[in-house]
């Protein structure tokens, strides 16, 4: 079986985002990826690297000296959506997902799940939050410069805005969800269900 590779990223020069992909997922021959590539319910992996593209600046995992590139990936959210989008999963079970088997140093995939229980977080919300973001970053409200057009919000300016959304506190769902407590001004410690997973990011020198 040939393997499938694809990526997200920025020109460093124009700090425009880009995706590539080979095809639309895991298949044997290159006739069979043609066929699968024009299908709807075949897009998971070309939506999902379009989906990191979405943070890219608008999303900083930059606070203080603490730096975490995890967090402007958000594979929280990016990982399992189009799931939902290619009907791969049904919408119906969005806050029943939870990652089972975490990949040591990113995020478990605990974040939906965990907004949801503790703050009533629906699948609508997710656009309704990510607009809000959009619109704080086109206003110029962000707070670090990293090259972009407009400054770049904070983990903790898109908590506030899932907050207001929400009508309530959503730092504990981040702290259930692993999210590291650099990003929230160390207001929390995470939990011994977080320390076999998440890895140590390296302070900015």
């Amino acid at each position: 079986m040939n393997s499938w590779g694809g990526h997200a990223y920025i020109y460093s020069g124009t700090r425009k985002a880009y995706t590539c992909t080979d095809g639309p997922g895991y298949y044997p021959t290159i006739e069979e990826k043609i066929q699968k590539a024009a299908q709807p319910e075949e897009q998971y992996f070309p939506l999902h690297e379009y989906m990191h593209t979405i943070f890219f600046g608008r999303i900083s995992g930059k606070a203080g000296d603490f730096q975490d590139y995890y967090a402007e990936f958000f594979h929280d959210f990016v990982v399992p959506l189009p799931s939902y989008a290619t009907g791969i999963v049904n919408p119906a079970e969005f806050c029943s997902y939870r990652n089972q088997a975490p990949s040591r140093g990113d995020y478990p995939l605990w974040l939906i799940s965990e907004l949801c229980k503790q703050n009533g977080f629906q699948l609508k919300d997710v656009a309704l939050s990510l607009i809000e973001l959009d619109k704080l970053v086109q206003s110029g409200g962000g707070q670090v410069e990293l090259g972009f057009t407009h400054r770049v919000p904070t983990v903790v300016q898109y908590r506030d805005i899932l907050n207001r959304l929400l009508g309530s506190d959503t730092t504990q769902a981040f702290a259930d969800a692993c999210w590291p407590p650099e990003l929230f001004g160390n207001s929390y410690s995470l939990s011994d269900a977080c320390s076999p997973i998440t890895g140590s990011p390296t302070p900015l020198k």
